[in-house]
Order: structure tokens, then C-alpha cells, then sequence
């Protein structure tokens, strides 16, 4: 349940500290850099100083400055033929990738180290290495090569005098035990590295040896201790003076009290949490105390407050998504929707025993007035207006019965409309993060796209970005699923492809397909579940000036037709998605390159124009048919070609349903 600051601190929050304390937060890159090259003889020293810089950017977050300095200083160092330094440039450098999760470049950089270190023979910095690439597979989710490379490290250190290292060695350990649920070892490891700790008096090692032991009891559902642990977490945690750590704590008060059934105090402290993680702590604790709110809410069968905390919940995920999530999202709504169907057909069997009694009655009135009729009039007319007393009550209670089911009735339907409105709100979101056409047709005017959802919201979406005044990335995307689970995929690929080629500066495209296979598992945690979630896409890299365009697929082909001489070029992918339960870490998508002329029209789209059914015998339009129509109209006009398209498939469906989202881009320069 710990985030990553709880968890990873005994190593990421303190490994660069002893380097940046000495540089001043204000020197900047510009500055430093220049004026170390320019005037500083010393090399040693030169090096000391950059490592100093590069500690200090990436403690700070800043990790494109820090992987500048970090390049800078293994070239000097390579030039000059100093390996122990290169090793450390690249330590560093690896520590500013893995700081902002980039696992793969991480670990290149820290096997690039340990080849070094291997030759120059020295142990201390060797046990180093090794324990930031256990740290790193721990990260990856790659539990067995966590624990062999953090065991390389401890067994490098001479012997348990450098206690230290053997504290920061079993604080790793509860960490490992913790993710693989081995928690009996886990409390083993926080317990000697706490006892360590506290012969040191190492105030913060305490309080997260503490905090991190109530974590492990609270995944025992052993509340009661772990509430135990996490006050003295908190009362050790304010006296070591740090200031990270405060938000987790609450929510770990918060989860205890779910569990020992005070719901009160567990409100108040899941209030605390957030209002605490508000002033800048993590998202990924936003995530969990949604989480908690969640769990709490449903305990309490408080149903529209549960859904709603569970909304929340999964907007913050690293993953944003995941099937569980999406499946937990269902129960909750079918909790509250069974509550209000059961209350309902409790209401209309009651009106039909109401029914039946007032019938037997009218019968037996009846009975008795025809027995009755040799007898006196007056018993006959009391008998009559005694059945017309019993019919108004009937009426009346009949009446109120339908009032209080017209009542459920209009709590449903504003429950359906809530639905229903927000995901109308969640189509809205999914277009204001698709490109305008607009934005498109700026620099490709001979352009269209026809983009159909299912349903609502789609898994279907379509990327670009603009690199250069004459250069741009184009992509199509078919998510798994459509409707609210394949929204869900799409916001997740549109930010994960936001995040490679704009913030990383990767603009390859069978690089940026590598990148985003490792995003999608990373963010559905599919080294972990069941998830087989992925992306079906194709990317293009067009260079205007160059008439360039450079294409690469995962399943999904690139289609150039010729307006001349009805020729067509298919570009064919790689068969692969990108994301997946395949455990492979890195796939290798080909790239291929073409020049396009002017009468040449490019076609990307995902599957759902193909597989729509339709026709006389209700079948697949399949790929030929689809290919066959694009050639039909490839001499129109661009957007004249869209409305031809669109009028063809209303033709083929007929009155049949839509099957999937269709998404189909062309374009000519």
C-alpha cells in the first residue's frame, strides 16, 4: 500500500545526498557547466563537481538537466580515458532515467556501470551498482532478479561492522517481501533494520522502518497493530524533522480504522490524507486514499459515494486503468442499482397481494349478499356498504403503493441520467484530447477524417503533433474494447504517447511503438494480472519539405493509393501490439520508408470499417471490399471521399448494429 517515497527512500531519496548538500541549489546548469569546462585544470576535481551538479538537478527533479551534465561528463571522461568516472556519469544517469520510471534506459545505463566497475575492482561502488539494479527489477516487477542482484550487493560489503549498509540492505529486503507477499520475512527484515536504526539513532530510518512494518500488519489485517506502528511512525517522523511521508501515514490511519470497523475516525483520517497529499506529495497516494474512500464507502453501503470514490480512484491510477478496476466500477453501480430493483419488486408484489386480498374479499361479500338476500334488506345494505368501506381503503392503499413506486421509479431514472450524463461528460473529454481537424488540416489541407464511436466514448483514437513547421507524427489507434473500458485505453495511449515524443523528445517511430509497449505494461501493471489489454496502431513520421514519410505498425497497415494509375502500396506491420501479457520487455518494430509524390493519397485505420456486417446476407464487409471501395473513390476530392465513405457504410449496414469504432484518416501533401 506504501507509495513510492515510503518504500523507495531508503535508497532514491537518499543516494544523491551526500552529493548535492554540497552544491547550492541555485548554481545552474548554464553557469556551472561553462564556467567548470573553461577554467578547471583538475580533471578529478572538474569530475567531482559535475557529479555534484548532476546529483543535485536530479534530487531536484530537474532529470533532462541532470542527464545533460551526466552526458557531458562521460564524454570528458571517456576522452580522457578515466573509466571509475564514466561509471559514475553513468550512474547518475541511470538514476535520472529510473527516477521518472524510463525502466528500460535505466538499466542499460546501470549494466554499462557494472562492466566498468567489474574491471577496475572496486567493491564499494560495485556493491552500489548492484543494489540500484536489484532496486530497479523490484521496480520492474521482476522479483527474482531484484533479490539475487540486492544479495550481490550486501555480500561485497567486508563484514555486518559497516552496519549502514546492512541497514539500508534489509530495509530493501522488506520492500522485496512486501511486493512478492512473503510478509513474514518482510516484518523479519523492517525488525533487524530497525534495530540497526535505533542503535544509530537514525531517526528516519525509524520512522520508515515503522511505517513500512504497519503497512505489512495492515495487508495481515492485523489492524490493531498496525495502528500501533503508524502512531509511533508519526510521532517518530515529526521528531526526525522530514517532510515526505505525512499524506501515507494518514491514509495508513484511515485503513486501520476501516478495518477495526470505526468508520468516524476512518473518514477523518482518510480526510487528512488527502488534504495532507493536496500540498504536494504523490499521486500515486491520491490514488489509494480514493482507494480507501472507496473500500470505506462500501462497507458503510453507502453505494453512490463508493462509485464516485471509485471513479476517482481509477482516474488517478498509474494506471489510470485496469480491468479490475473497470469491473469494480460495475459491482458498486450494480449494488446500488440491485438495492433499488429489489425495493421495487418488494413494492409491486405487495400491490398484487393488495390485489388478490381485495378480490377474495369482493368475492365473499358477494357470497354472502346472495345468501343473505332472503333476509332482511338492512343486513344487505350493511353488508354492501361495508364492501364499499373495504374498496376505498383498497384504493387508497393502492394509491399510495403506485405513488412510492412512481417515486423508485424517478430515482432510478435520475440514477440512469447520471450515468448516462456522465459518460456524455467522458465524450467530451475524449474529444477535447483528440486533435482538431483544424489542427490537422493546418498543415495537411488535403486531409480528412471519419471517426464513428460505437458507442458514446470510443477505444478507437487518432494522435498528432507537430514537430517542425514541415514535420509532424500521425498516428491511428484501435484500443481493446470500445465503450467505457476501451475510453479508458484510449485516455491512457494518448497520454502515454503524449509523454514519449513531447516530453522524451523520441520521434522514431519504431522507437516511440518500444516506449509505448513498456508505458501500456507499466501502466496496466500486466507483469502482475491478467490483463491482455494493448494497441493495434499505425504511426507515420511525414517530412513536408522532404516529401519523407517514415511508417511503423503494430497490426495495423498503411495503405498509399495512387490517383493515376489506381495503384496501391501497402506498408505492412509488424504482428504485434503494442502492450500485452506477453512478458517480453522490449519488442523490435521495423520502420519503413517511402517518397510520396503528389497524386499519391495515404489511408490509415483501424479494423472497424472492415468488420462491420452488412450487405444481403448480414456478412463482413472484409479488408478486400473496404480496399476496393477506397480505390472506388480515390479520384474525389479528400473530404468528398468522407462523405462517400460514410454514405457507403449507412448503405452496407443497413439496419443492422454497428459492431466496433471505425476511425479512418487519408491525406495527400
Amino acid at each position: 500500500m506504501s507509495s513510492l517515497p515510503s518504500k523507495f527512500c531508503i535508497f532514491l531519496f537518499l543516494c544523491f545526498l551526500f552529493r548535492s548538500s554540497e552544491v547550492s541549489a541555485q548554481v545552474s546548469f548554464r553557469d556551472s557547466i561553462k564556467t567548470l569546462a573553461a577554467k578547471e585544470k583538475n580533471l578529478p576535481k572538474k569530475y567531482d563537481w559535475m557529479l555534484n551538479i548532476c546529483a543535485n538537478y536530479v534530487t531536484r527533479s530537474l532529470f533532462d538537466s541532470g542527464i545533460i551534465v551526466a552526458n557531458e561528463g562521460i564524454r570528458l571522461a571517456e576522452a580522457s580515458g578515466n573509466q571509475k568516472y564514466v561509471a559514475s556519469f553513468m550512474s547518475d544517469k541511470g538514476m535520472a532515467f529510473l527516477m521518472q520510471g524510463v525502466n528500460g534506459s535505466a538499466l542499460d545505463c546501470f549494466l554499462k556501470e557494472l562492466k566498468i566497475l567489474e574491471t577496475v575492482h572496486d567493491s564499494v561502488a560495485l556493491a552500489a551498482c548492484y543494489s540500484r539494479i536489484g532496486i530497479l527489477y523490484m521496480n520492474m516487477k521482476t522479483y527474482g532478479k531484484a533479490q539475487l542482484y540486492l544479495s550481490k550487493s550486501i555480500h561485497l560489503v567486508p563484514s555486518k561492522k559497516n552496519e549502514e549498509s546492512w541497514m539500508d540492505y534489509y530495509g530493501n529486503m522488506s520492500v522485496l517481501y512486501t511486493e512478492i507477499g512473503n510478509y513474514d520475512s518482510a516484518l523479519y527484515t523492517l525488525n533487524a533494520s530497525m534495530a540497526i536504526a535505533e542503535k544509530l539513532g537514525d531517526k528516519k530510518k525509524i520512522a520508515i522502518s515503522l511505517q513500512n512494518t504497519g503497512d505489512v500488519l495492515i495487508r495481515l489485517k492485523r489492524f490493531r497493530e498496525a495502528l500501533d506502528f503508524t502512531n509511533r511512525s508519526i510521532k517518530e517522523t515529526a521528531e526526525s524533522g522530514m517532510n515526505y511521508g505525512t499524506a501515507q501515514l494518514y491514509l495508513n490511519l484511515g485503513l486501520c480504522y476501516t478495518g477495526l470497523g470505526d468508520y468516524p475516525l476512518a473518514e477523518l483520517n482518510l480526510n487528512k490524507a488527502l488534504e495532507t497529499e493536496k500540498n504536494g506529495e504523490s499521486i500515486d497516494e491520491e490514488r489509494q486514499i480514493y482507494e480507501g474512500y472507496s473500500n470505506l464507502y462500501e462497507l458503510e453501503k453507502d453505494y453512490t459515494k463508493a462509485y464516485n470514490s471509485h471513479v476517482l480512484f481509477t482516474k488517478y491510477n498509474d494506471s489510470i486503468y485496469s480491468r479490475e478496476n473497470v469491473s469494480k466500477l460495475d459491482d458498486l453501480k450494480a449494488a446500488y442499482e440491485i438495492d433499488k430493483q429489489e425495493e421495487l419488486a418488494r413494492l409491486k408484489e405487495g400491490e398484487e397481494t393488495l390485489r388478490e386480498s381485495v378480490k377474495a374479499r369482493k368475492e365473499r361479500v358477494f357470497d354472502a349478499g346472495m345468501l343473505g338476500a332472503v333476509g332482511v334488506m338492512l343486513v344487505f345494505a350493511f353488508l354492501s356498504y361495508r364492501g364499499s368501506r373495504i374498496k376505498a381503503r383498497a384504493t387508497k392503499v393502492i394509491g399510495e403503493q403506485k405513488e412510492e413506486i412512481e417515486k423508485k421509479n424517478a430515482e432510478l431514472g435520475e440514477m440512469n441520467r447520471e450515468v448516462s450524463d456522465s459518460i456524455q461528460y467522458a465524450s467530451r473529454i475524449q474529444e477535447a484530447i483528440l486533435p482538431s481537424l483544424g489542427a490537422i488540416q493546418e498543415i495537411l489541407p488535403k486531409s480528412f477524417v471519419l471517426f464513428l464511436p460505437k458507442n458514446v466514448v470510443s477505444g478507437d483514437f487518432y494522435f498528432f503533433t507537430r514537430l517542425s513547421a514541415d514535420e509532424f507524427i500521425l498516428a491511428t489507434c484501435d484500443c481493446t474494447g470500445h465503450g467505457v473500458p476501451g475510453a479508458f485505453m484510449s485516455m491512457i495511449g494518448s497520454e502515454q504517447l503524449g509523454k514519449i515524443i513531447r516530453d522524451r523528445g523520441v520521434t522514431g517511430p519504431a522507437a516511440i511503438l518500444n516506449e509505448l509497449h513498456l508505458g501500456l505494461r507499466k501502466a496496466l501493471r500486466q507483469d502482475l494480472n491478467e490483463t491482455r489489454d494493448g494497441i493495434d496502431l499505425a504511426i507515420c513520421k511525414i517530412n513536408l519539405k522532404e516529401k519523407k514519410m517514415t511508417y511503423a505498425g503494430a497490426n495495423r497497415p498503411c495503405w498509399i493509393m495512387n490517383q493515376e494509375s489506381n495503384g496501391l502500396v501497402e506498408l505492412k506491420p509488424d504482428k504485434q501490439a503494442v502492450g500485452g501479457q506477453e512478458s517480453a520487455a522490449y519488442r523490435a518494430f521495423a520502420e519503413q520508408e517511402v517518397i510520396l509524390g503528389a497524386q499519391d493519397r495515404v489511408y490509415l485505420f483501424s479494423d472497424g470499417f472492415a468488420d462491420q456486417f452488412g450487405g444481403d446476407k448480414g456478412k463482413k464487409l472484409m479488408v478486400r471490399n473496404f480496399k476496393q471501395l477506397l480505390l472506388s473513390v480515390i479520384h474525389l476530392p479528400l473530404p468528398d471521399q468522407r462523405k462517400q465513405l460514410q454514405a457507403e457504410l449507412v448503405h452496407w449496414k443497413g439496419g443492422l448494429e454497428q459492431v466496433d469504432d471505425i476511425l479512418v484518416i487519408g491525406f495527400g501533401i
